[in-house]
């Protein structure tokens, strides 16, 4: 009777650790486009705005960088760009990964 109930509890233990795992392995793969896409605006606002572009992507979290209608209008380009047509995004933008 202990035996049965020691396995249900290591069962439901092992079932919220693999959960966790999952839910963890999914988050990772969708901070990593973001980053990608963030690198995207980042390098289109410098080609942009050479002087300025510097003072608006370092240093900033990408909340602050959204704040700035230039970042934010370089950011929806990337972003459509890439989730509309990933190869060529990545033709155009081979050095992020």
């Amino acid at each position: 009777m202990k035996k049965k109930r020691l396995r249900k509890e290591r069962f439901k233990k092992m079932k919220k650790i693999l959960g966790i795992i999952v839910l963890s392995l999914l988050l990772s793969g969708c901070s990593d486009d973001y980053s990608k896409i963030e690198s995207c605006a980042s390098s289109e606002t410098l080609r942009a705005y050479p002087d300025e572009g510097i003072q608006l992507t370092m240093n900033k979290s990408l909340r602050k960088k959204l704040e700035d209608p230039r970042f934010k209008r370089n950011f929806d380009y990337c972003e459509n760009l890439f989730n509309s047509n990933p190869k060529k995004f990545k033709a155009l933008y081979p050095y992020l990964r």
